[in-house]
């Protein structure tokens, strides 16, 4: 019941503000948005390996600067889901510094587990896999071409899109070390997944993941409006962001331990590191304007 009152309640306001924006000569519209993202590092130790597949919802709002409709700012709210990628770490550390971990899925060379789930000090070559959903708040720039010709469409482009990300939850899934890279080691000083057992599933990392993300990109796509000057128009677009800031939180440069993967076994080689892992993000746009 709540949650109907709660829906009902949300799609009472946004008709009311719809109808107010329309008196004002502002458009609103909402979307729906599969997203492909990566994760990338500055730092040549750690590999990007697999992408996440997830979706973005949202409402957007444009405020056009001129009568002719082809300059706007926009402005909006969207829900990113399963955004962030698979890292390898070609060191050793702890590589989650903050997160209360499930100790007793990693074990060491001698089989024993950590003493502590926020102290596990991860062996050489682990991949881990991040999957935050985000709020974002969109503000950028609308170009719209002229029509062209007859045929109802018009041309778009939409740069800069800066956008504010904040990250409602994050989970991830840490797997035991990748023995089939080419330079791997043997790191018998670090915790690692137990023999034959699965990805140790993590649902609760989000103290590791910066809690505010900035973030720049742009669109261009197509619109199409067979009806007068203010009725409905329907677009797509293909999008493209990066994140401006490290994703992984958890590092923190003077407590993370890394082993750097030319040292040999039986020698720590530690070294002070803070691995800056980046965002990106490619989006195919589909929504509606009204």
């Amino acid at each position: 019941m709540l949650k109907r009152f709660s829906l009902l309640s949300t799609l009472l306001v946004f008709m009311l503000a719809n109808h107010t924006a329309k008196a004002q000569g502002f458009k609103f519209g909402v979307h729906v948005a599969p997203v492909i993202s990566l994760m990338g590092s500055d730092y040549k130790q750690v590999e990007n390996k697999a992408v996440n597949v997830g979706l973005n919802v949202g409402v957007e709002v444009e405020y056009y600067l001129a009568e002719g409709e082809n300059y706007a700012i926009t402005f909006g709210l969207d829900f990113a889901l399963n955004k962030g990628g698979t890292l390898l770490y070609k060191y050793g550390g702890t590589l989650m510094p903050i997160s209360e971990l499930d100790r007793n899925t990693f074990a060491d060379a001698l089989g024993a587990s950590p003493t502590d789930g926020t102290d596990v000090d991860m062996q050489a070559f682990t991949r881990i896999n991040y999957r935050v959903n985000y709020l974002e708040l969109p503000i950028g720039l609308k170009l719209r071409t002229n029509e062209l010709g007859s045929s109802y469409m018009r041309a778009f482009f939409h740069l800069p899109i800066v956008k504010i990300g904040i990250p409602v939850n994050a989970s991830a899934s840490i797997y035991a070390p990748d023995s089939n890279e080419e330079d791997y080691i043997e790191d018998a000083f670090g915790f690692a997944i137990k023999d034959s057992e699965s990805p140790s599933k993590e649902p609760n990392v989000w103290k590791d993941a910066t809690p505010i993300q900035f973030s720049i990109g742009m669109g261009a796509g197509v619109e199409y409006a067979p009806n007068a000057d203010g009725g409905l128009r329907l677009f797509a677009g293909i999008y493209y962001d990066a994140g401006l800031i490290d994703v992984t939180n958890g590092f923190t440069g003077d407590k993370v331990r890394l082993r750097e993967p030319n040292t040999t076994l039986g020698s720590s080689g530690e070294v002070t590191r803070n691995p800056t892992n980046m965002l990106h993000n490619i989006a195919l746009r589909v929504g509606v304007t009204f």
